[in-house]
């Protein structure tokens, strides 16, 4: 006996089958100071410390600039992006600037660790110009009472070199406020599609900044609760991101009852320099 099949009917039951294993996602997860935090210290700076030299004197210190915060943790200025220096409150300097530092630390109270070495030209009004050579040393935490500030782990240090006196001392008080609109909120987007294998991008949102990851990974769970276990790596090159390298994580996806969508996810790795574990 001889079985002939249909070959339209092999096509179509081919194409189902492919649908099924192919599925494209596009999941956005949100999170904020109290579910999972990212604190990307991006952002300008201003505030005023109060520097206390060997002699007792206390010099008021007015400071600008800007900052960022790469997928490693490494934290940048700006080139020839001019900000300012007050001393004494009489005393105004036009200043660029150079920043050296990093973010380490879990999620819920990240340190920060940076340099900030100033130049530039000024003095006070009345009086003969002259160039300013300035540096400002910060070894500090973001602060755990919600006051968006990053406290001292120690004496913020500060020296400027003026042309006819130095001041050079320490402030053991002060704290900085944090930048508009960083608050350790933050959303993860994750597109993908799956065949047999997951490959995708995925990309980290925050206040100031888009970082590009990729996405490697499997599937994990049944056709009822559908779960993939995801590789998420830093990458220079997808659109409309800023490089995201030095960011690594393992994400896991799941649903959280039969036959819905993805809607549970738990990441383990450094985000921007910081321990990310839930």
């Amino acid at each position: 006996m001889r079985i002939r099949f249909n070959p339209r009917w092999l096509l179509v039951t081919a194409l189902f089958f492919s649908l099924q294993l192919c599925r494209a996602n596009n999941l956005t997860f949100n999170f904020d100071t109290n579910n999972a935090p990212l604190w990307d210290l991006s952002g300008l700076y201003s505030f005023t410390l109060n520097i206390q030299q060997r002699n007792g004197a206390v010099v008021p210190v007015s400071l600008s600039f800007n900052m960022r915060q790469d997928g490693a943790g490494h934290l940048h200025g700006f080139p020839n992006d001019q900000q300012g220096i007050t001393l004494d409150e009489n005393s105004f300097f036009a200043v660029t600037y150079t920043i050296s530092g990093r973010v380490t630390g879990p999620d819920l109270a990240p340190t920060a660790h940076f340099v900030v070495h100033f130049t530039g030209f000024g003095g006070s009004s009345g009086l003969p110009q002259g160039r300013i050579s300035a540096t400002l040393l910060v070894d500090a935490a973001v602060s755990p009472d919600g006051s968006l500030t990053l406290e001292p782990i120690k004496p913020f240090r500060f020296v400027a070199t003026l042309p006819q006196t130095t001041v050079r001392g320490s402030d053991f008080a002060s704290t900085i406020p944090l930048p508009p609109g960083v608050d350790g909120s933050w959303s993860l987007n994750l597109q993908f599609d799956t065949f047999h294998r997951t490959i995708g991008t995925a990309v980290i949102a925050t206040s100031s900044q888009n970082l590009g990851c990729n996405l490697f990974g499997v599937f994990t769970g049944t056709s009822d609760l559908p779960a993939y276990t995801l590789r998420m790596t830093g990458s220079r090159d997808v659109a409309n991101t800023v490089s995201g390298i030095g960011s690594k994580a393992t994400v896991f996806l799941s649903s959280s009852s039969t036959n819905t969508p993805l809607d549970t996810i738990s990441i383990n790795g450094r985000l921007m320099g910081e321990r990310i574990n839930f």
